[in-house]
């Protein structure tokens, strides 16, 4: 598959690059490739395991040509249909595999800036913390606030321009995302998937639970709750929403009548988002930008701005 990648707005944009910026253009395309690749497969952009060969080789992104008019880079890279023929994508998401396999790692890096800089960015199910960070990283590479980095496939209108300006909203999500936090949940295992080492825990309150098992707790050791009610223990991952996108299973046993209490999924939420969350919930009107200053000034909190706004 055929991309251009068009850097211009900068003197030094002339049909040449720098090595250097070269290199560290290629790591930042690689870097957001990777993770855009990992979330789907994997439910989280940053594995833990070593780096395959096959996911390697399915990342390669080659440098054919440079051309002038500006600085213009030709590059390619292979389908994910070619280089991952057998993927077993993330069975929470069964569309994934009708779109991954005619996708690139070039398209895999478009789609993520856009989900970034689109106004439902925060509950794409495709972007977390890490994954943010490696987007940040790319404003580097840019010289001046007036530079363009166009990215298009061979022969179609540009498909993603970003500028250092967009980088802004993206810092801003990345620092309203939550940090991976411990959890304690309560629910019945309703799919264990042993190639992937995934189960979902149903909740009282009906709500699906995507989990992964951690290093050390044997597929073999998880089967004995199929169909059965269990606590689990671990480390819970969020969107930058504060929904949960899924939880890291380090521990898992019979529950108590006191674990009841565990059965609801957190969230972790700025109390904007609540806001946004608990206002749309009661289908009103979202004046928060028009209230908050008001009530504010009166003397009261955000907090207590929230429990006037949602009574």
């Amino acid at each position: 598959m055929q991309y251009e990648l068009k850097i211009s707005g900068a003197p030094q944009d002339d049909g040449a690059i720098d090595l250097d910026r070269l290199a560290q253009l290629a790591n930042g395309l690689r870097d957001i490739a990777k993770g855009a690749l990992q979330i789907r497969l994997l439910g989280s952009s940053q594995s833990k395991g070593r780096e395959t060969r096959k996911l390697n080789d399915a990342l390669r992104i080659r440098l054919k040509g440079l051309k002038s008019g500006s600085t213009v880079l030709q590059l390619e890279c292979e389908s994910f249909r070619t280089t991952l023929t057998h993927i077993q994508g993330d069975f929470f998401k069964p569309n994934l595999l009708e779109r991954l396999p005619n996708q690139s790692p070039l398209a895999l890096v478009m789609e993520t800036f856009t989900d970034a800089l689109s106004d439902s960015g925060d509950d794409s199910d495709y972007l977390d913390k890490p994954l943010l960070n490696d987007l940040q990283d790319f404003k580097k590479l840019f010289l001046d606030d007036n530079e363009v980095f166009s990215l298009q496939h061979e022969g179609g209108a540009p498909e993603l321009s970003l500028m250092r300006k967009d980088f802004q909203r993206i810092k801003s999500m990345e620092d309203r995302t939550p940090n991976p936090a411990p959890v304690i949940l309560s629910g019945m295992v309703e799919m264990l998937q042993y190639s992937k080492s995934k189960i979902v825990i149903l909740t009282e309150e009906g709500r699906s639970l995507n989990g992964v098992l951690a290093e050390g707790l044997l597929t073999s050791e998880a089967s004995k709750y199929w169909g059965k009610k269990v606590t689990i223990s671990g480390t819970a991952h969020f969107r930058p929403s504060g929904r949960m996108a899924f939880v890291e299973v380090e521990r898992m046993f019979e529950p108590s009548e006191k674990d009841e209490y565990f059965s609801r999924p957190p969230r972790r939420e700025t109390v904007e988002q609540q806001l946004e969350r608990q206002i749309q919930q009661k289908g009103l009107q979202n004046r928060f930008g028009n209230f908050i200053g008001i009530l504010t000034e009166a003397g009261q909190s955000i907090e207590d701005d929230l429990k006037i706004l949602t009574r």
